[in-house]
């Protein structure tokens, strides 16, 4: 009973103490919990974007873009970067000039702009389908003259007005006369910090005044 009372008084004569002490607590809580909800929110609306070659080897692989964000995307464009002995080239390559309007089933065939739900992805074609479509508008380039292709996809999200994007380099190697494509990343590089959007923005202004 003694103990009790004790412990009564003790807390009685230290309760403004104790009383900071359980307020500086809470919100140290708070901010704990505040900060776990700001990271799960950043986390849902990061953009997460992959390049994968498969269904083939060489320059008939196909390029698939895939949406692993949590929320959907549109497929904005798609660039190559061609790297050569004699430096570097880019084209913008996201409609299919490789496909007749005989092999069209729909208009939106034609490009590979559009919507990825999140998930998915979409077949941009093959590695020799995206360099018929850059090598006309890169100049005097020829297929075996390049040692490197970068492929760069830009999109955009609904949670913001900036583009985003990824990109991945493969370099092309050919030991036995059949071309390979060795990656240098282990997966797609993400464009999502100021500077590599400002870039993207860049580029986009720069191809509209060319058009």
């Amino acid at each position: 009973m003694r103990t009790f009372q004790g412990m009564f008084e003790w807390i009685s004569r230290h309760s403004d103490a104790l009383q900071v002490l359980l307020n500086g607590s809470m919100v140290v809580i708070w901010v704990a919990y505040l900060q776990v909800i700001l990271v799960s929110l950043r986390r849902q609306r990061r953009s997460e974007i992959l390049i994968n070659l498969s269904v083939g080897s060489g320059l008939s692989a196909r390029c698939f873009v895939s949406n692993l964000s949590l929320e959907p995307l549109y497929l904005h464009d798609i660039l190559v970067e061609l790297t050569t002995e004699s430096g570097t080239q880019e084209a913008v390559i996201t409609d299919r000039s490789e496909m007749t309007a005989e092999q069209l089933n729909s208009p939106s065939e034609a490009t590979n702009q559009g919507p990825i739900k999140s998930g998915d992805y979409v077949d941009i074609g093959s590695v020799s389908d995206l360099l018929d479509r850059a090598l006309p508008t890169v100049g005097n380039i020829r297929s075996g003259d390049i040692r490197q292709i970068r492929i760069t996809a830009v999109a955009n999200t609904s949670s913001s007005p900036q583009l985003v994007g990824a990109c991945r380099t493969y370099r092309l190697r050919s030991p036995d006369g059949e071309t390979d494509l060795i990656p240098t990343e282990i997966t797609a590089t993400q464009i999502r910090s100021w500077w590599g959007r400002r870039a993207l923005r860049g580029k986009m202004h720069r191809r509209l005044g060319k058009a």
